[in-house]
């Protein structure tokens, strides 16, 4: 501590020293954690992975981690507490950018996109299957710059057979294509894959930081106590799922907090111009990940409200040319196949090179690839999966697979079910032949329901089931958004960020793919809520990770007891646990604020 602090008054000082204390304990957590990650490499078998290990860890480091929130909030806005704050959050993250993976491998995905835009191809014409598989003597033009790019390393051929549902092509917008792009280019062609990863986990956390700085920015701008910072600076999600696993969503959440800052500080100046800005980085955010379109709503009607009709179209026309300039090639790209012969002897996707190098395939691979051992049946393309393995979604790249090469984007807006609990709910009480505990209708009355969509739609039941279950949720979130809106037209400027972060946090709840990543979509907004007890779910989504261990040791044995097996004993079990006692403790903590505000207005009168 420096000597402007030993004039602090004795309680603070305690406080602070307590402060750095928790933050080298995190720091020291965060190392374990990463040293860990070398269980989770490539080469790792997935059934020795120390799953639960990493989850006692990471539930170690969520513990410091609240208890650093509350002793960093009673510090109020002490700059050397911000220093530390800050200093800290930048060394935890240096710590896992070398660091493998845990459990994750969508960044190689990435690194292959990357090469392919910066090389000036169009990463969303072709699948990685196609590429892996295709013939460099008999290959089309098309496919041919991708088949020069795949030879031209050792290392490029190895990232690109261990891209994850390689049939499909890829799902992630154009600005998120910018940052791959930047990130290969910043790199050495014939590098190691090591390596090249290292640099787009770099890239990827450089917009983490920017919603570090972000949420920064608001908290003073709001003059709320900067030890709000380590909600998201300390986080142990946010540290797993983008310095350790380089998760894309940094992009679009670096890109969303300060369109939110310039957003909130138009809105006091009465400046078109910051509103301008707002509306562009909006726009941004929404071409590198299309979750940020879900604050639209009440940004819109704040600013109709402050500024009026004319700046209101101005702002709206700028969020909607950005977004769809960005988005456009993305959108107006059709899937194709390779032109030319593709010979089996030139195949380098996962199977083959499990043969040679004995890497370990994604779990949800092994799972449709051993359909002799789980007794799986393929289903129609885009059709979900069934109720007992609904993780799995589409099937992975196999030559035994009879999945073609499909859209990614609507494979996964499609059949995509995964950790969810609201969606799962609804889905499996629409759904026939559904094996869930709490599926109550019987299958008759289910068909009365589905059979007619199924019918419209020439689509099996369950995929009916989907569309209708995804209809539902949609409406559900309309009606929220709605009475978001219109208290965003009543809101005071204070109020206004913690709206948008209940669009965010509701958008997510209903998903049926819930992914932890994506809670992170509303984290940097958190410190905004009325009820503190959604601090909670950054520590309750981590038990997502558990289904590992449920699928790799259990796989299609009966759990005892039960009358599910590993995969559905996480679906229909797991996932309550989840969620349900973070959604008591929000109504309890609801029900005392209203108690408390019912009294207090008592007492006026």
């Amino acid at each position: 501590m420096s000597q402007s602090d030993s004039a602090l008054p004795p309680n603070e000082r305690i406080e602070l020293r307590r402060l750095i204390s928790i933050g080298w304990g995190l720091c020291a957590t965060y190392l374990w954690l990463a040293v860990l990650s070398q269980w989770f490499s490539w080469h790792s078998p997935q059934a020795g992975r120390p799953v639960w290990v990493f989850l006692t860890l990471m539930t170690m480091a969520f513990v410091l981690h609240l208890w650093a929130l509350k002793t960093a909030i009673g510090l109020k806005r002490n700059r050397t507490a911000l220093r530390w704050i800050i200093l800290f959050g930048l060394g935890y993250r240096l710590l896992f950018l070398p660091s493998h993976p845990i459990q994750e491998i969508d960044i190689y995905r990435y690194m292959w996109d990357g090469l392919v835009t910066a090389d000036g191809q169009n990463p969303y014409r072709f699948s990685p299957r196609d590429i892996l598989r295709a013939d460099a003597q008999e290959c089309g033009p098309e496919i041919g710059e991708l088949v020069r790019i795949r030879d031209s390393s050792d290392a490029i051929t190895t990232t690109l057979s261990r891209v994850h549902f390689a049939h499909l092509t890829t799902i992630y917008p154009p600005v998120s294509q910018a940052v791959f792009a930047a990130a290969a280019t910043a790199t050495p062609l014939r590098t190691y894959v090591e390596v090249r990863r290292l640099v787009t986990k770099f890239f990827i956390v450089l917009f983490d930081q920017l919603a570090m700085f972000g949420l920064l920015a608001l908290l003073q701008h709001f003059r709320k106590p900067t030890g709000w910072l380590i909600c998201y600076a300390w986080s142990p999600l946010v540290l797993k799922e983008f310095a350790n696993s380089g998760h894309l969503d940094a992009i679009a959440v670096g890109l969303t907090v300060w369109s939110v800052v310039f957003w909130s500080r138009a809105l006091r100046q009465r400046s078109a111009i910051l509103l301008s800005a707002a509306a562009v980085l909006l726009g941004l955010g929404i071409g590198a990940k299309l979750s940020p379109a879900v604050a639209v709503p009440v940004i819109a009607v704040s600013v109709l409200r402050h500024f009026g009709f004319r700046q209101f179209a101005v702002s709206g026309a700028l969020v909607t040319v950005v977004s769809a300039v960005t988005l456009w090639p993305m959108l107006a790209t059709k899937t194709e196949r390779p032109a030319g012969k593709s010979s089996s002897a030139s195949v380098f996707d996962a199977v083959t090179l499990t043969d040679i190098n004995g890497p370990p395939l994604p779990t949800d691979f092994e799972e449709v690839t051993t359909s002799a051992d789980t007794e799986r049946t393929v289903q129609p393309p885009g059709a979900p999966v069934s109720s007992k393995n609904r993780d799995a979604a589409p099937e992975a790249p196999s030559e035994r697979s009879q999945q073609v090469t499909g859209e990614g984007l609507s494979a996964f807006m499609g059949s995509w079910k995964m950790n969810d609990l609201l969606f799962l709910i609804v889905n499996e009480n629409l759904t026939p032949g559904s094996t869930a505990w709490f599926s109550i209708p019987p299958d008759t009355a289910k068909r009365l329901f589905v059979l007619p969509v199924a019918e419209w739609t020439n689509q099996s039941e369950e995929a009916a089931a989907f569309r209708v279950s995804r209809a539902i949720t949609a409406v559900i979130h309309m009606l929220i958004t709605a009475w978001l809106a219109s208290a965003a037209w009543r809101a005071n400027l204070r109020q206004l960020p913690g709206l948008v972060f209940l669009s965010m946090a509701w958008f997510w709840l209903l998903l049926p793919t819930l992914n932890p990543w994506y809670w992170i979509w509303a984290m940097p907004l958190l410190p905004f809520a009325r009820l503190r007890s959604w601090l909670f779910m950054s520590g309750c989504v981590t038990i997502y990770y558990s289904r590992f261990w449920f699928q790799n040791t259990w796989g299609a044995q009966l759990i005892p007891g039960t009358t599910y097996d590993g995969r559905a004993f996480f679906n229909f079990v797991v996932v309550w646990l989840e969620y349900v006692p973070l959604f008591i403790v929000l109504y309890m903590e609801h029900r005392r604020r209203s108690t408390r505000r019912k009294g207090s207005e008592s007492a006026r009168l």
